[in-house]
């Protein structure tokens, strides 16, 4: 199942909202929350982001590695493990004001690395993606 729509559906499941609430609250419609949680259909990344964001600010407690976490202390946990790509991003910003071509050949192998990851069907690290979106700039 593709990442997105799990975490979709597992944050759907534990906010223990009606679909119709859900579609009230994302302002997305029912028939989408339904195609996303009953059918095919993929949510986009920000979509499960404010899925992500009203259930934390609801205070709904979720069941992670058998212990009880508020939605808000498990999203704290889950972005404190990439705090390395603020430092990524500024080495990659130093590199490009201190030499064009270091930071050309490093653009190159990230893409490269990303690439492969992509083509193995395996989902990128997050610190790979915001290399590519901050090459990308």
């Amino acid at each position: 199942m593709d990442p997105l729509k799990q975490r979709f559906i597992q944050l759907f499941n534990a906010s223990g909202w009606s679909q119709a609430e859900a579609a009230r609250r994302t302002e997305m419609t029912r028939g989408g929350i339904n195609g996303i949680v009953t059918g095919s259909t993929t949510p986009s990344a920000s979509a499960v982001k404010l899925l992500e964001m009203l259930v934390m600010d609801s205070g709904v407690k979720l069941q992670i590695s058998g212990k009880e976490v508020t939605a808000r202390q498990h999203w704290l946990e889950i972005n404190s493990r990439h705090a390395g790509v603020d430092e990524l991003a500024a080495k990659l910003n130093e590199i490009h004001q201190r030499d064009p071509e270091v930071f050309k050949s490093a653009k190159t192998m990230i893409e490269s690395l990303h690439a492969q990851v992509t083509y193995t069907r395996k989902k990128p690290s997050s610190k790979i993606s915001r290399a590519v979106d901050l090459i990308a700039r």
